[in-house]
């Protein structure tokens, strides 16, 4: 994640105490080949997914989540590409392209799980497998 990525989310980071947070950061190819509705909707499903009505775990963001632990936000995951109501979000791997041309090669976004905020590059990941099939 970028310094001006962090610095754009910076309250959202720190604000809250769940832990840890995801952050989805948009692929715009994908929303070029799907639309930001489709978009849209699909971080509403992160942010909404197990929760009651009119909860959001994204301060409206559609980019930060917090979750209340590292099984929450695996399961909420877990709910939406199982669920079918988003699999277009998720993407095979780069290796398989050749072999599998009709399926859906872009994923939704780039995902970042934090562990702990704080200032060095260790509490924070790129989770590159986060919106795998």
């Amino acid at each position: 994640m970028s310094k001006t990525e962090i610095a754009k989310h910076k309250k959202e980071l720190t604000s809250g105490e769940n832990n840890p947070l995801l952050v989805i950061i948009p692929n715009n190819l994908w929303i070029a080949q799907h639309g930001q509705p489709a978009y849209n909707a699909v971080m509403d499903l992160f942010a909404t997914t197990g929760l009651n009505p009119p909860r959001r775990r994204d301060l409206g963001s559609r980019e930060v989540f917090h979750f209340r632990n590292t099984t929450e936000l695996f399961q909420v995951r877990r709910a939406i590409y199982n669920g079918g109501a988003a699999a277009n979000a998720f993407h095979i791997p780069p290796a398989l392209h050749a072999a599998h041309l009709g399926a859906q090669l872009q994923p939704i976004g780039k995902a970042w799980i934090i562990h702990k905020v704080g200032a060095s590059q260790s509490d924070y990941g790129d989770d590159e497998k986060f919106f795998s099939v």
